[in-house]
């Protein structure tokens, strides 16, 4: 069953309801014997299939220990402890939709509808394939449904396995909320993250070459760019020059939310914190900045650690109530990131602009598992808090604004038309400026292929520091 049909099939009760031709419209093959009893609208009096029949002549799939946790590293979850209620109830959960999606696909809807028109209606509950209600022309379709249609299908930009790869793009939450709707309408919603991550896996079992996308949930729109960069430039304090200012520091205030007093819970422990501080000065090291950890506070609260997220009145309180110090301190909040708007999430920031209008909001919120050696496959080097850190500074993505216009208002930063995943060598966007900054740290490459800030980054992070943080560099 590929995305495709699923798509369609969701469609379809909605589109019905909004037709503006009667049911005669539709293509009838009255003289097909093997069709069963239908009303005028060509749709079954009786139900030609069951879901229930399928699954009880299915067998049960076995979700292994080792399964429920590569799941969960690929969807940057920490997953129940071993033996727990809550680790049996999602395992069985698991299985149940393993289950189901199998059984679906072994239904033949070849012989659906007898002939090949677009406009015929199966007689069971899936698509035959190549077949079904055109989007684009089918009468009487709400516009909205169709452009929202058209506009989740065209971040499929490649097919595996009959399967629309959509990637995750979490800048752009209307493509997030039409892609989650549509997973809603067939899958438990306590499984919804995880499918979110992984449902390639699920269905094909776990591949050791899946790249799982870095996701920051730092977000400005073209108009807020233009607006920011309109006011630093009009009262920018350019970076100083001469080597006896050319150094700063950073206070530091460790933020420790987590939903028990367990490592796996979110309470890291003082060793992880210093090599996290460790990692952070280590991605500046060369700039002149660097970073001190002047306090941490620990806070066992199990609903800030799973439901906080960018747009959520959850880390307003949380910061209201936590946050320390002024423009120039750097206050860091390590949670879970487990479900609301955060789900999936790595991290998120504040720009040095924005403190005026919003002090208390000021700050970098990040997955507690991204320190060190915290337990999250492909982040685990730290470099989640630098890459969070270059918003704080004044820095934006390397691929903002694609291969057009200023991009991230830097000059020797290649333009990069999209993020990059993993670590792809020799990957190239953008015509003419040059292989794509993968190693930048603010591209969405593996801890392990970040390594770098440009001159010019620095340069500008320098002249922001100095213009809204009162931090002389």
């Amino acid at each position: 069953m590929s995305i495709t049909r699923v798509i369609r099939a969701s469609c379809r009760p909605k589109l019905l309801q909004t037709l503006s031709r009667p049911c005669s419209h539709f293509i009838h093959n009255k003289s097909a014997a093997a069709l069963p009893e239908t009303d005028d609208c060509a749709i079954p009096l009786k139900p030609t299939w069951s879901v229930d029949e399928l699954l009880s002549s299915y067998p049960r799939p076995t979700i292994s220990s080792k399964t429920l946790d590569h799941l969960h590293r690929l969807s940057a979850l920490i997953p129940p402890e071993e033996g727990s209620k809550a680790r049996q109830e999602l395992t069985a959960q698991l299985e149940d939709m393993v289950k189901l999606v199998e059984a679906v696909k072994l239904v033949d809807a070849r012989e659906s509808v007898p002939d090949s028109s677009v406009d015929a209606i199966p007689d069971g509950r899936i698509w035959a394939e190549n077949t079904g209600i055109d989007l684009q022309e089918f009468p009487g379709a709400a516009e909205e449904e169709v452009l929202e249609q058209q506009q989740l299908l065209s971040y499929a930009a490649r097919t595996e396995n009959d399967l629309y790869i959509v990637d995750a793009d979490r800048n752009n939450k209307a493509i997030k909320a039409s892609f989650s709707q549509q997973l809603d309408m067939f899958f438990p919603r306590i499984a919804v993250a995880l499918v979110l991550g992984s449902v390639y896996a699920l269905a094909a079992g776990p591949a050791n070459n899946t790249i799982v996308p870095r996701t920051c949930g730092t977000t400005i729109s073209p108009e807020e760019i233009i607006a920011a960069e309109k006011h630093f430039n009009e009262n920018k304090i350019d970076a100083l020059t001469f080597d006896a200012a050319a150094a700063a520091n950073v206070e530091v205030y460790f933020h420790v939310i987590s939903e028990d007093t367990t490592q796996a819970g979110g309470n890291l422990p003082d060793s992880l914190i210093s090599a996290q501080i460790d990692a952070l000065n280590d991605g500046y090291s060369g700039s002149g900045l660097t970073f001190t950890l002047a306090g941490t506070t620990r806070t066992v609260n199990s609903n800030w650690f799973n439901n906080v997220g960018p747009d959520s009145s959850l880390q307003t309180t949380m910061k209201r109530q936590l946050r320390q110090g002024d423009e120039a301190t750097l206050n860091l909040y390590s949670v879970g990131f487990t479900s609301g708007d955060g789900a999936g999430l790595l991290g998120y920031s504040t720009f040095p602009s924005s403190y005026a209008d919003n002090p208390q909001d000021d700050g970098v919120v990040f997955l507690f598992s991204s320190v060190p050696n915290g337990g999250t496959t492909n982040y685990e080097e730290g470099k989640t808090v630098t890459h969070e850190v270059g918003h704080w500074v004044g820095l934006y993505h390397t691929f903002q604004g694609g291969c057009s216009g200023a991009g991230d208002s830097v000059s020797d930063t290649p333009p990069e038309a999209s993020a990059a995943s993993g670590c792809p060598t020799g990957r190239d966007t953008c015509s003419g400026g040059g292989v794509d900054p993968i190693h930048n740290y603010m591209d969405y490459s593996y801890d392990s292929c970040m390594n770098q800030f440009t001159s010019g980054q620095i340069t500008r992070f320098k002249s922001q520091l100095r213009t809204y943080r009162g931090i002389s560099l």
